[in-house]
């Protein structure tokens, strides 16, 4: 099984929900409008996925919307031995799923978004969770959007590391403007 990160959009400029053609004529100049056909039934025209695939079947064996109504860059992913896969998402949430069903184990918000994929290495027997966080790629010089912790909290590159098998605890949020250098990691209640 594979799992596949992945967004559907429709190009460059993506008609969102808030999309208005007059604030990326900067960018772009003129450009269409885009008008929903049913106003009591609006089709959704973007959202973010985290899909497994049977490479062998050919056929998808789960999958969990991360995003919707914005486009926005969700972290890349890993799957570990002991059936989990985690993600980190542009709205700062680190999750974690059982692999085999896709079910939501744990998710920690962070405060700041993920790009990056996770990854994990043991010190001592202990396994530990590392990722880069700091939302921007592509999206540099453009917007946050809405639904992405680039638009609630600071934007601050920083490396964290987790040590899995504990039981949780929230990193404490930062909101835009605040700075304070880098937190050292928590513990996450996941076991593998």
């Amino acid at each position: 099984m594979t799992f596949v990160d992945s967004t559907f959009g429709v190009g460059l400029v993506y008609p969102d929900r808030d999309y208005n053609p007059a604030d990326w004529r900067a960018w772009f100049g003129e450009l269409p409008e885009y008008k929903n056909v049913d106003a009591n039934n609006p089709r959704r025209v973007i959202r973010g996925v985290l899909r497994a695939w049977d490479p062998i079947k050919q056929k998808t064996i789960w999958e969990q919307e991360t995003s919707r109504d914005y486009f926005v860059y969700d972290g890349g992913v890993l799957s570990t031995a002991g059936n989990l896969v985690f993600q980190g998402r542009a709205d700062g949430s680190l999750v974690a799923y059982e692999a085999a069903t896709g079910k939501a184990l744990r998710t920690l918000q962070t405060g700041v978004g993920v790009m990056a994929a996770p990854m994990s290495y043991e010190i001592d027997g202990t396994q530990y969770l590392a990722l880069m966080e700091g939302y921007g790629g592509g999206g540099i010089g453009l917007p946050y959007p809405p639904n992405s912790a680039g638009s609630h909290y600071e934007n601050m590159g920083r490396i964290i590391a987790l040590r899995l098998g504990r039981r949780s605890r929230a990193l404490a949020e930062r909101p835009v403007g605040y700075c304070s250098g880098t937190r050292a990691g928590a513990s996450v209640g996941i076991a593998s």
